[in-house]
């Protein structure tokens, strides 16, 4: 069986694949985000010097950050190319928009109080931009499994294909 291989311009041209750059950029900002707080915290000997629970907590949420990256890299991917599950998709896709909005809430909610870009934000500032480009990401994704007319003229490729 062939792979086919998609042109150059067929990529740049189809939407799913930049909404899945888009969302996979979105967690990679975040992901930074958490590596930047965890490496301020050692640096400033915070490690070791707090309780055991909140040590844990770090390196769980540093660790769960890379996780979604690799994760949402994976899915996106299976995502841009399967079709079979459209509405499914879509609702999915809308739902983990929605997630990441909230994230966003949070986020601008805690910078708030402030606002500037020093040390103790900048991780914050990361992983808000990193939750808004997620957010548009899953939108455009969802945005493109209600119309699949444009793709009706082109042969379905499968996982084993992507």
């Amino acid at each position: 069986m062939s792979k086919r291989v998609p042109r150059y311009s067929e990529e740049v041209s189809d939407p799913r694949l930049s909404a899945r750059r888009c969302i996979v950029v979105g967690y990679a900002l975040s992901a930074l985000g958490t590596l930047v707080d965890v490496v301020a915290l050692i640096h400033s000997g915070y490690l070791g010097q707090g309780s055991f629970r909140a040590d844990i907590q770090l390196i769980a949420l540093t660790l769960a950050s890379v996780a979604s990256l690799w994760t949402w890299w994976i899915l996106s991917k299976v995502a841009s190319f399967v079709t079979e599950f459209n509405a499914a998709l879509r609702s999915a896709f809308l739902g983990m928009m929605v997630v990441s909005l909230c994230l966003c809430v949070e986020y601008a909610n805690y910078l708030w109080n402030s606002p500037g870009l020093d040390q103790f934000t900048s991780s914050v500032w990361l992983q808000e931009v990193g939750s808004c480009v997620t957010a548009v990401g899953f939108f455009l994704l969802a945005r493109s499994f209600s119309g699949d007319a444009h793709r009706a003229e082109e042969p379905q490729r499968t996982v084993s294909e992507a």
